[in-house]
């Protein structure tokens, strides 16, 4: 009977050829490297100026160029490392957050809406009001045809 990788003859073909269970570190460590490499070179051309500035007064400061330029090499591509193993969690995220983010910039635009309307209307109350307070006085002065007797009875 022939062996398996998993050890047992009678390990069934789905687990043999199955990818549950494989660790995600794989392909976290490669990311990881590439990720690194990235910021290495993205890294590397800061070096000339940080090496300028301690080289402008090279008896204080020329011993902590070596310094400089190892920290810089190798610890500030850490930050987009750690950039590139956060995606996953910011894309969880903004698969859970869009709705949340929808809902909430829809109800602030009807809010806005909302509060835009009440204040166009106030405005055009505020220049309606007068002017039909102005047409209603003149009619009640001149009259505008009305008859010398208040009882309509009366011709």
């Amino acid at each position: 009977m022939r062996k398996t990788s998993l050890g047992s003859p009678a390990a069934p073909a789905a687990a043999r050829s199955s990818k549950i269970g494989r660790p995600w570190s794989r392909y976290a460590v490669n990311a990881a490297i590439a990720g690194w490499c990235f910021g290495f070179g993205y890294f590397v051309a800061g070096l000339y100026w940080i090496g300028y500035a301690f080289l402008v007064d090279a008896k204080t400061f020329g011993w902590l160029l070596p310094v400089a330029f190892i920290l810089k090499l190798v610890g500030m591509p850490v930050l987009i490392v750690l950039a590139i193993l956060a995606l996953p969690v910011f894309i969880i995220l903004a698969i859970v957050g869009l709705p949340i983010m929808f809902v909430i910039v829809f109800g602030v635009l009807l809010l806005v809406g909302f509060f835009a309307l009440l204040s166009i209307g106030l405005v055009v109350l505020k220049i309606a009001i007068p002017i039909l307070l102005v047409y209603w006085l003149l009619r009640w002065w001149f009259g505008n045809g009305r008859k010398s007797s208040i009882d309509p009875t009366v011709d």
